[in-house]
Protein backbone atom coordinates (compact mmCIF):
# COMPACT_ATOMS: atom_id res chain seq x y z
CA UNK A 1 0.00 0.00 0.00
CA UNK A 2 1.54 3.20 -1.14
CA UNK A 3 2.70 5.67 2.16
CA UNK A 4 0.13 8.68 1.99
CA UNK A 5 1.84 11.95 1.34
CA UNK A 6 1.87 13.96 4.20
CA UNK A 7 -0.01 17.54 3.94
CA UNK A 8 2.69 19.98 5.34
CA UNK A 9 6.19 19.77 5.71
CA UNK A 10 8.56 22.04 7.41
CA UNK A 11 12.40 21.85 6.97
CA UNK A 12 15.41 23.81 8.72
CA UNK A 13 17.76 25.77 5.46
CA UNK A 14 21.26 26.06 6.64
CA UNK A 15 20.72 29.79 7.14
CA UNK A 16 18.76 28.92 10.40
CA UNK A 17 15.59 29.50 8.70
CA UNK A 18 12.84 27.69 8.27
CA UNK A 19 11.21 26.24 5.14
CA UNK A 20 7.12 25.42 4.42
CA UNK A 21 5.61 23.95 1.83
CA UNK A 22 2.10 22.14 1.57
CA UNK A 23 -0.30 19.89 -0.55
CA UNK A 24 -2.36 21.45 -2.86
CA UNK A 25 -5.76 20.15 -4.09
CA UNK A 26 -4.25 19.75 -7.14
CA UNK A 27 -1.71 17.24 -6.09
CA UNK A 28 1.24 20.31 -6.45
CA UNK A 29 3.66 20.52 -3.42
CA UNK A 30 4.08 24.30 -3.03
CA UNK A 31 6.26 26.25 -0.95
CA UNK A 32 5.66 29.18 1.03
CA UNK A 33 6.23 32.49 -0.86
CA UNK A 34 8.80 33.21 2.09
CA UNK A 35 11.12 31.44 4.74
CA UNK A 36 10.65 31.87 8.48
CA UNK A 37 12.85 32.42 11.32
CA UNK A 38 11.32 30.19 13.72
CA UNK A 39 9.17 26.30 13.38
CA UNK A 40 6.26 27.59 14.67
CA UNK A 41 5.82 30.06 12.44
CA UNK A 42 6.16 28.06 9.33
CA UNK A 43 3.58 25.59 11.12
CA UNK A 44 1.31 28.96 11.37
CA UNK A 45 1.05 29.68 8.17
CA UNK A 46 0.68 26.33 6.92
CA UNK A 47 -2.69 26.25 9.28
CA UNK A 48 -4.13 29.30 7.58
CA UNK A 49 -3.29 27.87 4.17
CA UNK A 50 -5.57 24.16 5.61
CA UNK A 51 -8.12 26.65 6.66
CA UNK A 52 -8.34 28.90 3.56
CA UNK A 53 -8.56 25.20 2.11
CA UNK A 54 -11.56 23.85 4.20
CA UNK A 55 -13.70 27.11 3.85
CA UNK A 56 -13.29 26.73 0.40
CA UNK A 57 -11.65 29.98 -0.27
CA UNK A 58 -7.66 29.05 -1.25
CA UNK A 59 -6.18 29.87 -4.28
CA UNK A 60 -3.63 28.56 -6.24
CA UNK A 61 -1.54 31.96 -6.07
CA UNK A 62 -3.32 33.14 -2.93
CA UNK A 63 -0.10 31.91 -0.67
CA UNK A 64 2.61 32.35 -3.52
CA UNK A 65 2.15 36.08 -4.89
CA UNK A 66 3.33 38.74 -2.39
CA UNK A 67 1.52 42.40 -2.49
CA UNK A 68 4.82 43.37 -4.09
CA UNK A 69 4.79 41.29 -7.12
CA UNK A 70 0.72 41.75 -7.69
CA UNK A 71 1.27 45.98 -7.13
CA UNK A 72 3.67 45.42 -10.23
CA UNK A 73 1.07 44.12 -12.26
CA UNK A 74 -1.77 45.97 -11.30
CA UNK A 75 0.10 48.98 -12.11
CA UNK A 76 0.96 47.85 -15.77
CA UNK A 77 -2.24 46.44 -16.26
CA UNK A 78 -4.16 49.36 -14.86
CA UNK A 79 -6.18 50.69 -17.44
CA UNK A 80 -8.36 53.26 -16.18
CA UNK A 81 -4.76 54.58 -15.17
CA UNK A 82 -4.41 56.89 -18.27
CA UNK A 83 -1.54 59.60 -16.79
CA UNK A 84 2.02 58.70 -17.25
CA UNK A 85 2.41 61.26 -14.25
CA UNK A 86 -0.13 59.44 -12.27
CA UNK A 87 1.45 56.01 -12.70
CA UNK A 88 5.05 57.92 -11.98
CA UNK A 89 3.43 59.20 -8.58
CA UNK A 90 1.84 55.51 -8.20
CA UNK A 91 5.18 53.95 -8.48
CA UNK A 92 6.79 55.93 -6.07
CA UNK A 93 4.70 56.06 -3.42
CA UNK A 94 5.01 52.73 -3.47
CA UNK A 95 8.35 52.27 -3.47
CA UNK A 96 8.99 54.63 -0.60
CA UNK A 97 5.79 53.96 1.22
CA UNK A 98 3.99 50.81 0.73
CA UNK A 99 6.42 48.05 -0.22
CA UNK A 100 9.31 48.66 1.67
CA UNK A 101 10.16 47.07 5.42
CA UNK A 102 9.75 49.97 8.65
CA UNK A 103 10.10 49.67 11.76
CA UNK A 104 7.91 52.31 13.91
CA UNK A 105 9.32 54.14 16.71
CA UNK A 106 8.12 51.47 19.39
CA UNK A 107 10.08 48.69 17.19
CA UNK A 108 7.39 47.44 15.39
CA UNK A 109 8.55 46.20 12.02
CA UNK A 110 6.01 45.87 8.79
CA UNK A 111 7.13 44.67 5.32
CA UNK A 112 3.79 44.56 3.53
CA UNK A 113 5.79 43.98 0.19
CA UNK A 114 7.06 40.40 1.02
CA UNK A 115 3.66 39.27 2.47
CA UNK A 116 1.57 37.13 0.56
CA UNK A 117 -1.69 38.69 -0.66
CA UNK A 118 -3.79 36.22 1.99
CA UNK A 119 -1.23 37.41 4.73
CA UNK A 120 -2.27 40.90 4.24
CA UNK A 121 -5.09 40.78 7.62
CA UNK A 122 -6.01 43.97 9.36
CA UNK A 123 -3.64 44.11 12.33
CA UNK A 124 -0.86 43.90 9.82
CA UNK A 125 -2.73 46.86 7.87
CA UNK A 126 -3.24 48.51 10.86
CA UNK A 127 0.63 48.54 11.78
CA UNK A 128 1.40 49.60 8.55
CA UNK A 129 -0.96 52.47 8.30
CA UNK A 130 0.88 53.54 11.71
CA UNK A 131 4.04 53.28 10.60
CA UNK A 132 4.06 54.75 7.63
CA UNK A 133 2.16 57.73 9.06
CA UNK A 134 4.77 58.48 11.55
CA UNK A 135 7.33 58.21 8.26
CA UNK A 136 5.01 60.54 5.89
CA UNK A 137 4.20 63.15 8.74
CA UNK A 138 7.63 63.44 9.68
CA UNK A 139 9.07 63.86 5.99
CA UNK A 140 6.37 66.13 5.24
CA UNK A 141 6.86 68.31 8.58
CA UNK A 142 11.29 68.60 7.46
CA UNK A 143 9.85 69.92 4.42
CA UNK A 144 7.31 72.52 5.64
CA UNK A 145 9.56 73.79 8.49
CA UNK A 146 12.48 75.04 6.08
CA UNK A 147 13.93 78.86 5.46
CA UNK A 148 11.28 81.66 5.40
CA UNK A 149 13.62 83.11 2.74
CA UNK A 150 14.92 81.40 -0.19
CA UNK A 151 18.72 82.81 -0.60
CA UNK A 152 21.46 83.61 1.01
CA UNK A 153 21.07 84.65 4.66
CA UNK A 154 23.63 87.89 4.27
CA UNK A 155 21.23 88.74 2.03
CA UNK A 156 18.39 87.87 3.89
CA UNK A 157 19.82 90.32 6.75
CA UNK A 158 21.29 92.89 4.88
CA UNK A 159 17.17 93.50 3.76
CA UNK A 160 15.66 94.12 7.14
CA UNK A 161 19.06 95.91 7.98
CA UNK A 162 18.19 99.02 5.35
CA UNK A 163 21.07 98.08 3.18
CA UNK A 164 20.23 98.76 -0.73
CA UNK A 165 21.32 95.24 -2.28
CA UNK A 166 19.93 93.71 -5.30
CA UNK A 167 17.55 90.66 -4.93
CA UNK A 168 20.60 89.08 -7.45
CA UNK A 169 24.38 88.61 -7.96
CA UNK A 170 27.49 88.77 -5.70
CA UNK A 171 27.56 90.11 -2.63
CA UNK A 172 30.05 92.92 -1.39
CA UNK A 173 32.41 91.62 0.73
CA UNK A 174 31.79 94.78 3.27
CA UNK A 175 28.32 93.24 3.03
CA UNK A 176 29.58 89.91 3.86
CA UNK A 177 31.99 91.31 6.74
CA UNK A 178 29.40 93.05 8.10
CA UNK A 179 27.18 90.11 8.42
CA UNK A 180 29.30 87.94 10.03
CA UNK A 181 29.90 91.45 12.41
CA UNK A 182 26.63 90.90 13.62
CA UNK A 183 27.06 87.41 14.22
CA UNK A 184 25.85 85.48 10.85
CA UNK A 185 22.20 85.61 11.56
CA UNK A 186 20.10 83.53 9.46
CA UNK A 187 16.44 83.42 8.61
CA UNK A 188 13.62 81.83 10.86
CA UNK A 189 12.25 78.60 9.85
CA UNK A 190 8.47 78.13 9.20
CA UNK A 191 6.52 76.61 11.75
CA UNK A 192 5.13 73.18 10.08
CA UNK A 193 1.66 72.56 10.10
CA UNK A 194 -0.02 70.54 12.73
CA UNK A 195 -1.50 68.63 9.54
CA UNK A 196 1.26 68.45 7.92
CA UNK A 197 1.38 64.71 5.60
CA UNK A 198 -2.31 63.99 6.53
CA UNK A 199 -3.26 64.35 2.76
CA UNK A 200 -0.42 61.98 1.59
CA UNK A 201 -1.47 59.32 4.32
CA UNK A 202 -4.86 59.25 3.30
CA UNK A 203 -3.73 58.95 -0.55
CA UNK A 204 -1.11 56.22 0.41
CA UNK A 205 -4.06 54.22 2.54
CA UNK A 206 -6.68 54.46 -0.67
CA UNK A 207 -3.83 53.32 -3.26
CA UNK A 208 -3.19 50.34 -0.71
CA UNK A 209 -7.08 49.55 -0.40
CA UNK A 210 -7.65 50.33 -4.49
CA UNK A 211 -4.62 47.21 -4.73
CA UNK A 212 -6.01 44.69 -2.44
CA UNK A 213 -9.41 45.34 -3.76
CA UNK A 214 -8.29 44.43 -7.31
CA UNK A 215 -7.23 41.49 -5.68
CA UNK A 216 -10.13 40.26 -4.35
CA UNK A 217 -11.71 40.82 -7.65
CA UNK A 218 -9.44 39.10 -9.16
CA UNK A 219 -10.51 36.30 -6.95
CA UNK A 220 -7.25 35.92 -4.99
CA UNK A 221 -8.42 36.96 -1.21
CA UNK A 222 -11.74 37.01 -0.04
CA UNK A 223 -11.99 39.98 1.80
CA UNK A 224 -10.12 43.57 1.64
CA UNK A 225 -8.12 43.94 4.79
CA UNK A 226 -8.25 47.62 4.17
CA UNK A 227 -11.27 48.45 7.11
CA UNK A 228 -9.60 51.29 9.04
CA UNK A 229 -12.54 53.93 9.46
CA UNK A 230 -11.87 57.19 8.39
CA UNK A 231 -8.40 56.86 7.11
CA UNK A 232 -9.09 57.45 3.52
CA UNK A 233 -10.59 60.74 4.12
CA UNK A 234 -7.90 63.33 5.35
CA UNK A 235 -11.50 65.64 6.23
CA UNK A 236 -11.43 69.44 5.20
CA UNK A 237 -8.48 71.52 6.51
CA UNK A 238 -9.35 74.76 8.72
CA UNK A 239 -8.44 77.10 6.02
CA UNK A 240 -9.87 80.15 5.62
CA UNK A 241 -11.21 81.24 2.01
CA UNK A 242 -9.20 83.05 -0.28
CA UNK A 243 -10.65 86.72 -0.55
CA UNK A 244 -10.77 89.16 -3.90
CA UNK A 245 -8.50 91.04 -1.95
CA UNK A 246 -5.50 88.71 -1.57
CA UNK A 247 -5.95 87.42 -5.26
CA UNK A 248 -4.95 90.87 -6.19
CA UNK A 249 -2.37 91.07 -4.27
CA UNK A 250 -0.82 88.34 -4.98
CA UNK A 251 -0.99 89.02 -9.08
CA UNK A 252 0.38 92.05 -7.78
CA UNK A 253 3.14 90.43 -6.02
CA UNK A 254 3.64 87.76 -9.25
CA UNK A 255 6.13 88.20 -11.60
CA UNK A 256 5.09 90.65 -14.48
CA UNK A 257 5.48 88.07 -16.94
CA UNK A 258 3.33 85.34 -15.03
CA UNK A 259 0.77 87.81 -13.79
CA UNK A 260 -1.71 86.72 -16.26
CA UNK A 261 -0.86 83.17 -15.64
CA UNK A 262 -2.25 83.49 -12.26
CA UNK A 263 -5.70 85.69 -13.28
CA UNK A 264 -6.13 82.66 -15.43
CA UNK A 265 -5.74 80.06 -13.23
CA UNK A 266 -8.75 82.04 -11.08
CA UNK A 267 -10.87 82.70 -13.60
CA UNK A 268 -11.06 78.84 -15.21
CA UNK A 269 -10.36 77.00 -11.97
CA UNK A 270 -7.92 75.06 -13.91
CA UNK A 271 -4.85 72.79 -11.87
CA UNK A 272 -1.52 73.97 -12.54
CA UNK A 273 -0.40 71.71 -15.08
CA UNK A 274 -3.39 72.74 -17.07
CA UNK A 275 -2.52 76.31 -16.98
CA UNK A 276 1.32 76.18 -17.86
CA UNK A 277 0.53 73.75 -20.56
CA UNK A 278 -1.44 76.13 -22.33
CA UNK A 279 -0.31 76.72 -26.04
CA UNK A 280 -1.16 79.41 -28.27
CA UNK A 281 -3.58 77.26 -30.30
CA UNK A 282 -5.79 76.63 -27.55
CA UNK A 283 -6.63 79.76 -26.67
CA UNK A 284 -9.94 81.51 -28.64
CA UNK A 285 -9.78 85.52 -27.99
CA UNK A 286 -12.68 85.76 -30.76
CA UNK A 287 -14.94 83.35 -29.00
CA UNK A 288 -14.49 83.81 -25.61
CA UNK A 289 -12.81 80.43 -25.01
CA UNK A 290 -9.55 78.25 -24.45
CA UNK A 291 -8.83 74.60 -24.77
CA UNK A 292 -7.60 72.22 -22.08
CA UNK A 293 -5.68 69.58 -23.48
CA UNK A 294 -2.64 68.50 -22.23
CA UNK A 295 -1.03 68.92 -18.93
CA UNK A 296 2.53 69.66 -17.64
CA UNK A 297 4.18 67.30 -15.63
CA UNK A 298 7.73 66.58 -14.25
CA UNK A 299 9.23 62.79 -14.53
CA UNK A 300 11.80 61.46 -12.96
CA UNK A 301 14.50 60.77 -15.46
CA UNK A 302 12.52 62.58 -18.19
CA UNK A 303 11.99 66.08 -17.08
CA UNK A 304 9.15 68.56 -18.11
CA UNK A 305 7.15 66.79 -20.42
CA UNK A 306 3.39 67.31 -21.78
CA UNK A 307 0.83 64.33 -20.33
CA UNK A 308 -3.07 63.52 -21.00
CA UNK A 309 -5.45 65.02 -19.16
CA UNK A 310 -6.13 63.43 -15.38
CA UNK A 311 -10.05 62.26 -16.41
CA UNK A 312 -11.96 61.54 -18.89
CA UNK A 313 -13.61 64.60 -20.27
CA UNK A 314 -11.13 66.92 -19.15
CA UNK A 315 -9.77 67.38 -22.67
CA UNK A 316 -12.58 70.31 -23.81
CA UNK A 317 -13.21 73.86 -24.45
CA UNK A 318 -14.27 75.94 -21.35
CA UNK A 319 -15.47 79.47 -21.91
CA UNK A 320 -13.39 82.54 -20.69
CA UNK A 321 -15.03 86.05 -19.47
CA UNK A 322 -14.07 89.34 -21.78
CA UNK A 323 -12.35 90.45 -18.83
CA UNK A 324 -10.15 87.37 -18.97
CA UNK A 325 -9.88 87.66 -22.74
CA UNK A 326 -8.13 91.05 -22.10
CA UNK A 327 -5.95 90.17 -20.03
CA UNK A 328 -4.97 87.16 -22.47
CA UNK A 329 -4.92 89.29 -25.49
CA UNK A 330 -2.26 91.67 -23.30
CA UNK A 331 0.00 89.04 -22.63
CA UNK A 332 -0.14 87.27 -25.89
CA UNK A 333 1.31 90.56 -27.77
CA UNK A 334 3.69 90.82 -24.65
CA UNK A 335 5.36 87.36 -23.96
CA UNK A 336 4.61 85.13 -26.17
CA UNK A 337 6.14 84.32 -29.43
CA UNK A 338 4.35 83.48 -32.51
CA UNK A 339 3.31 79.96 -33.33
CA UNK A 340 0.62 77.83 -32.76
CA UNK A 341 2.24 75.66 -30.27
CA UNK A 342 4.25 78.48 -28.49
CA UNK A 343 3.70 78.45 -24.94
CA UNK A 344 1.10 81.23 -23.37
CA UNK A 345 3.19 81.05 -20.24
CA UNK A 346 6.26 79.73 -20.69
CA UNK A 347 9.95 80.95 -20.27
CA UNK A 348 11.77 83.88 -21.74
CA UNK A 349 12.89 81.20 -24.41
CA UNK A 350 9.53 79.58 -25.13
CA UNK A 351 10.59 76.31 -22.90
CA UNK A 352 8.42 75.23 -19.90
CA UNK A 353 7.99 76.56 -16.43
CA UNK A 354 9.58 74.59 -14.28
CA UNK A 355 7.46 73.41 -10.87
CA UNK A 356 10.10 74.66 -8.47
CA UNK A 357 10.09 77.88 -10.16
CA UNK A 358 6.36 78.28 -10.00
CA UNK A 359 6.33 77.18 -6.51
CA UNK A 360 9.03 80.16 -5.94
CA UNK A 361 6.70 82.70 -7.45
CA UNK A 362 3.79 81.73 -5.45
CA UNK A 363 5.40 81.71 -2.09
CA UNK A 364 6.15 85.00 -2.81
CA UNK A 365 3.06 86.13 -3.38
CA UNK A 366 1.15 84.50 -0.80
CA UNK A 367 3.37 85.66 1.45
CA UNK A 368 2.90 89.22 0.46
CA UNK A 369 -0.57 89.30 1.37
CA UNK A 370 0.30 87.09 5.12
CA UNK A 371 -1.33 83.68 3.49
CA UNK A 372 1.51 81.43 3.91
CA UNK A 373 -1.06 78.39 4.11
CA UNK A 374 -2.43 79.27 0.43
CA UNK A 375 -1.53 76.14 -1.95
CA UNK A 376 -1.83 76.59 -5.72
CA UNK A 377 -4.91 74.48 -5.88
CA UNK A 378 -6.86 76.50 -3.23
CA UNK A 379 -7.46 78.95 -6.25
CA UNK A 380 -9.59 76.51 -7.66
CA UNK A 381 -11.66 76.87 -4.33
CA UNK A 382 -12.00 80.29 -4.30
CA UNK A 383 -13.13 79.95 -8.10
CA UNK A 384 -15.90 78.17 -6.82
CA UNK A 385 -16.75 80.34 -3.82
CA UNK A 386 -16.55 83.36 -6.13
CA UNK A 387 -18.85 81.75 -8.11
CA UNK A 388 -21.65 80.54 -5.40
CA UNK A 389 -21.19 83.80 -4.07
CA UNK A 390 -22.38 85.54 -7.27
CA UNK A 391 -25.37 83.23 -7.25
CA UNK A 392 -24.36 80.46 -9.29
CA UNK A 393 -25.69 77.20 -8.44
CA UNK A 394 -23.59 73.85 -7.85
CA UNK A 395 -24.22 72.42 -11.31
CA UNK A 396 -22.61 75.32 -12.34
CA UNK A 397 -19.60 74.89 -10.48
CA UNK A 398 -19.20 71.33 -10.86
CA UNK A 399 -18.87 72.10 -14.80
CA UNK A 400 -16.86 74.82 -14.31
CA UNK A 401 -14.72 72.38 -12.29
CA UNK A 402 -15.41 69.86 -14.26
CA UNK A 403 -16.62 67.43 -11.44
CA UNK A 404 -18.43 64.30 -11.89
CA UNK A 405 -21.32 65.11 -9.38
CA UNK A 406 -22.72 68.38 -7.50
CA UNK A 407 -21.57 66.43 -3.82
CA UNK A 408 -17.82 67.56 -5.00
CA UNK A 409 -19.14 71.27 -6.05
CA UNK A 410 -20.99 71.70 -2.52
CA UNK A 411 -17.66 71.17 -0.97
CA UNK A 412 -16.56 74.71 -1.75
CA UNK A 413 -19.69 76.23 0.20
CA UNK A 414 -17.55 77.65 2.40
CA UNK A 415 -18.82 81.39 2.92
CA UNK A 416 -16.16 84.15 2.32
CA UNK A 417 -15.80 87.20 5.07
CA UNK A 418 -16.51 89.35 2.33
CA UNK A 419 -19.96 88.04 1.54
CA UNK A 420 -20.56 87.72 5.06
CA UNK A 421 -20.23 91.61 5.24
CA UNK A 422 -22.82 92.24 2.83
CA UNK A 423 -25.24 89.94 4.22
CA UNK A 424 -24.98 91.22 7.89
CA UNK A 425 -24.69 95.00 6.66
CA UNK A 426 -28.16 94.86 6.64
CA UNK A 427 -27.96 94.81 10.51
CA UNK A 428 -27.11 98.41 10.72
CA UNK A 429 -30.27 99.38 9.62
CA UNK A 430 -32.32 97.52 12.49
CA UNK A 431 -29.79 97.74 15.43
CA UNK A 432 -29.52 101.83 14.74
CA UNK A 433 -33.57 102.22 15.20
CA UNK A 434 -34.37 102.79 18.86
CA UNK A 435 -35.66 99.75 20.68
CA UNK A 436 -38.86 99.94 23.10
CA UNK A 437 -37.79 98.10 26.17
CA UNK A 438 -40.46 97.35 28.83
CA UNK A 439 -39.78 97.79 32.17
CA UNK A 440 -39.84 94.28 34.10
CA UNK A 441 -42.63 93.98 36.50
CA UNK A 442 -41.51 93.18 40.46
CA UNK A 443 -41.07 90.04 41.40
CA UNK A 444 -40.81 88.72 37.56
Amino acid sequence: MPRRRAFDHVRRLPSGRYQASYLAPDGRRRPAPTTFETKTAANQWLATVQADMLRGVWHPQAGTITLGAYYDKWLATNLRIKKRGTRSLYRRDADRWLLPEFTSSDGTRVHLGAMPLNRVHPPGVRDWYQVMGEGVRAAATERASGPTYRGHPARWWAERSGYDVPRTGRLPRELLAAWETAGSPTPPRREPPADAGRDTVARLYRLLHAVLESARKDGLITVNPCRLAGASDPGQRARAPVEPREVHGMVAAFTDRYRAALWFAVYTALRAGQVWALRRRDVDLENLRVRVAVGLVELPKEGITFDDPKTEGTARWTTITPAMAAILAKHLDEYVPPGPDALVFGTRTGRPVRASQRSKMFHRARLAVGRPDVRWQDLRSATAMFMLDSGASDADVRVQLNHKTDRAARRYRRTSEERRRRLTSGLDDHLAAPVNVLPLRKGA
